[in-house]
């Protein structure tokens, strides 16, 4: 075991303590310094060696089960990265997600009154509002602060399929304004939105835009990009709100790749982890996902199987706090001459209490959370936004690190959980 190793064992050792000493109603500021220093001390060891080390410490009595809301584009992080990675940091302990895009709802943030659910991780690709954040507060019976942090940056890969009779010549690249043109109520074409690209008489009927049952962040954020292209619907979050012709159907991300792979003549929206995982490709001459959204040769591509391509993407308004912080203003700044990353990325978030978990929320249905439960959330949080935890595991699975300015917000901020 090497000194650093062996140092973090000795350090999660002591949180383990600092747990059965809060209980017994023993130094609370030390359980919270102890919690904090885990992340500080990891930012020093390699992913593997975190894992490693704290593997040997955590035999169930330090963690505990976490269950969550998930989101639309933390979907696949959640179930095949992050999860593994809270697995291993944890010795074995599990974190299942109930929904996808329903956290706003359960931390209490859409009214005054509404009771918080009993969920230790809140994931969300819609950050809560001004008024959200002081409807979480005063829901959750304290004055606790609330941590809208940032975990990662997603693309947002269009898809299509091509109607019977239609076919491509290569990779699909799409017109400029015409996937826009597809979701507005007058609808676009294959040959419309694909050009010369695409060859046969069936081109030319409408396509049939395919969007979700439910309200979603993922939703707000391609129609931020759709009114830059000449969307001319409400650009809202919301599923009502999309123009007639628009099959606002699907359930998940999963679901929405299905509906597309089969239906023949329709496009739709999905993150690139997603479209990945459900098997599509750029290569394909029927259906997959659209590599050029706006159809420039020299574009940055949606991405590779490897990671999106939002890299190179800048955010306007950024905070420069995730303490009760209103994240809504921040989205790819297109008009940026310094912008170079692909033009549907997007931010997705976790929300935490930054209060002492021990002692919030003083709720009506499932009580305050444990010592475990603070413990778990605050190591789970301090991983995924780990420069060399979380982070790194990200980057390699069709997802993108935070660019660094906001990675270290979202790092300040995770550590405040407690």
């Amino acid at each position: 075991m090497t000194p650093r190793m062996d140092q973090l064992r000795q350090f999660t050792s002591s949180v383990l303590a600092g747990s059965a000493g809060e209980r017994n109603g023993v130094d609370r500021m030390g359980l919270l310094s102890a919690k904090r220093g885990i992340a500080v001390l990891a930012a020093g060891v390699a992913t593997a060696a975190l894992s490693t080390a704290a593997t040997g410490v955590a035999s169930g009595a330090t963690y505990t089960d976490l269950t969550g809301e998930g989101s639309l584009l933390q979907s696949i992080a959640q179930s095949s990265i992050w999860g593994s990675g809270y697995s291993t940091l944890s010795g074995g302990r599990t974190l299942t997600y109930t929904a996808n895009d329903n956290a706003l709802t359960a931390i209490g943030a859409n009214a005054l009154g509404n009771v918080p659910t009993h969920l230790e991780v809140y994931a969300t690709d819609d950050p809560p509002s001004a008024t959200g954040i002081a409807n979480i507060r005063s829901n959750a019976g304290g004055t606790t602060g609330v941590e809208v942090i940032p975990v990662a940056q997603a693309a947002i890969a269009v898809i299509a399929n091509l109607p019977t009779g239609c076919t491509g010549t290569g990779p699909l690249n799409a017109r400029p304004a015409q996937i826009a043109r597809a979701y507005n109520s007058g609808g676009a074409t294959a040959a419309d939105v694909f050009g010369t690209a695409v060859s046969g008489t069936a081109c030319t009927g409408l396509m049939t835009p395919v969007a979700y049952a439910r309200p979603s962040g993922m939703t707000l954020n391609f129609k931020r990009y759709l009114a830059l292209r000449g969307y001319s619907g409400a650009v809202d979050a919301l599923a009502g709100t999309w123009p007639a012709n628009v099959r606002a159907s699907a359930s998940s991300g999963g679901n929405l790749v299905s509906l597309v792979n089969t239906t023949k003549g329709s496009i739709g929206y999905v993150a690139l982890a997603h479209a990945i995982s459900g098997g599509l490709t750029t290569t394909s001459t029927t259906a997959g996902f659209i590599a050029n959204v706006d159809g420039q040769a020299a574009q940055v591509r949606v991405g590779t199987r490897v990671r999106s391509n939002c890299n190179g993407a800048a955010y306007t308004s950024t905070p420069f706090t995730t303490a009760n912080a209103d994240w809504n203003g921040v989205f790819p700044d297109l008009a940026n001459p310094s912008y170079s990353g692909y033009p549907i990325c997007a931010l997705t978030y976790v929300l935490g209490y930054s209060d002492p978990y021990t002692s919030l929320p003083t709720r009506a249905t499932g009580g305050a959370f444990t010592a475990a439960e603070g413990l778990s959330v605050a190591a789970y949080y301090q991983y995924v936004t780990g420069s060399l935890s979380g982070a790194i595991d990200i980057n390699a699975q069709n997802y993108a690190a935070l660019p660094g300015t906001i990675q270290a917000i979202a790092a300040t901020g995770a550590a405040r959980i407690n």
